[in-house]
C-alpha cells in the first residue's frame, strides 16, 4: 500500500557561516518527520513559492504546518505591539495561501502551534499578540524544560480527532507566548488548557485540524498518544 505524502511547511533561516553569509536555508525540525514516519506517511518539505502551491498540492495526501515564528498581526487586521515578536510575512503569506488552497481540494491540514495560530487567522480569526501581557492568570506557556516533558493539563472535547488520541484530561508540553484570541467562523474549540487558553480547533466541515502544543516533540521521544494522533492524521489522508 502507497504511504500518504505529507508535505510540511518550512521555515527559514540565514546561514552564520561568513564563507555562505547572507545564504538562507528552508529547514523544519527533524520531529515532524520522525512522526509522519512512525505514524506510516512519508514526510517532504515545502519551499514557501506561492506560485508554486498548486503543484505542491498536486503531489501531497495531508499537509502539515510546522511551529515557528510570530503571526504578522497585519494579516488578522492589527498592528503588532511592543511584545509581538519577530515576523515572516512572506512565510505567513505562503501559509495562508497553502492552507486555504487544500482546504478548498478538502486535502487533510494539521496545524501545530504557530500552524494552528496559522489555520485561525487564515479563515478570519485573531491572536494574543503575547498571553502574558494580554490575558490575566495567565499559567506558563513557554515552558522552562526539555521539550519531550509535559507542563500544563488540557482538557478534551470528546468526538474530536484529538479525543481518539489523548484522554479527556492530558497532560502536554508547550513552547508559544502568543495563542488564539477571536475564532473564526466555523470552527470547533476541541481542548483548552485551565487558564482558558484554545489548546485545540477543528473545522466543522472538511478536514482542518490545529493543536497548540507540540506531539510532533514528545512523539519522537516515543510519547503513545502523540504518536497516536499523528496515526490518526496519517489515516485521515489515505482517504
Amino acid at each position: 500500500m502507497k504511504k500518504p505524502v505529507i508535505g510540511i511547511s518550512t521555515n527559514e533561516l540565514y546561514d552564520n557561516d561568513e564563507r555562505f553569509a547572507g545564504s538562507q536555508r528552508v529547514y523544519v525540525n527533524k520531529d515532524y518527520l520522525t512522526c509522519i514516519e512512525k505514524a506510516g506517511g512519508t514526510g517532504v518539505l515545502l519551499p514557501p513559492f506561492k506560485e508554486e502551491i498548486e503543484e505542491q498540492l498536486d503531489l501531497l495526501d495531508g499537509v502539515l504546518l510546522a511551529g515557528g515564528s510570530d503571526v504578522d498581526p497585519l494579516l488578522y487586521g492589527k498592528e503588532a505591539k511592543a511584545y509581538c515578536g519577530y515576523v515572516r510575512p512572506e512565510i505567513d503569506r505562503y501559509d495562508q495561501a497553502l492552507i486555504l488552497s487544500a482546504a478548498e481540494r478538502d486535502i487533510p491540514i494539521l496545524g501545530i502551534c504557530r500552524g494552528m495560530q496559522m489555520i485561525n487567522v487564515s479563515f478570519g480569526g485573531t491572536l494574543l499578540q503575547d498571553i502574558n501581557t494580554e490575558k490575566d492568570n495567565a499559567i506558563e506557556h513557554m515552558q522552562k524544560r526539555d521539550r519531550q516533558y509535559p507542563s500544563h493539563w488540557i482538557t478534551v472535547e470528546p468526538g474530536s480527532l484529538l479525543a481518539q488520541a489523548f484522554d479527556r484530561r492530558s497532560l502536554v508540553n508547550s513552547f508559544h507566548h502568543q495563542a488564539v484570541d477571536e475564532m473564526a467562523d466555523g470552527f470547533l474549540i476541541t481542548a483548552m488548557s485551565d487558564d482558558g487558553i484554545i489548546e485545540a480547533m477543528e473545522k466543522e466541515e472538511g478536514s482542518v485540524y490545529g493543536v497548540q502544543f507540540h506531539p510532533e516533540m514528545m512523539g519522537a521521544l516515543g510519547h503513545d498518544e502523540s504518536l497516536k494522533l499523528f496515526r490518526e492524521f496519517v489515516n485521515l489522508c489515505r482517504k
